[in-house]
């Protein structure tokens, strides 16, 4: 068999092929290193640009937070009626809880968050006051418990 394939066995002519593969693996952390740089320039380039944009804004950084505690005559039919003054304060509910814990969190501008406590007051005893709203800030995310 030897003489036939002029004195190289066939492990010799597997050689080639397999230093293509080795090639192959070595290069492998390379690709995976100029995948993940070009992933990161395109999130780079969709990430909002502008600062105007208060959806992107608000998305990319954490917004300040405070507590209103309230002591309610009915807790059953309160939800109903701070979901109306965050929403009548221009403000959003963001997260409710479950009926075990009387909780929810809204996101209100800070300028009308004194508007949100008269509403709140008119409905029942505020037990606790929200710390206020560092300087510059535009939005509170605020946690609402009775």
């Amino acid at each position: 068999y030897k003489d036939q394939n002029g004195g190289k066995s066939e492990s010799m002519k597997a050689a080639p092929a397999a230093e293509s593969y080795n090639r192959a693996l070595e290069a492998v952390p390379e690709m995976k290193m100029k995948s993940s740089r070009k992933l990161e320039r395109s999130s780079d380039a969709t990430a909002p640009t502008t600062a105007g944009s208060a959806a992107g804004a608000v998305a990319d950084r954490a917004l300040p937070q405070t507590m209103v505690r309230l002591s309610v005559n009915d807790p059953s039919a309160a939800p109903a009626l701070i979901r109306e003054a965050v929403s009548r304060s221009g403000g959003s509910i963001t997260e409710e809880s479950g009926l075990s814990v009387h909780r929810l969190k809204a996101r209100i501008p800070v300028e009308r968050q004194s508007e949100l406590l008269v509403r709140l007051q008119q409905l029942s005893r505020i037990v606790e006051r929200p710390v206020t709203a560092p300087a510059g800030t535009q939005l509170l995310e605020i946690t609402i418990q009775w």
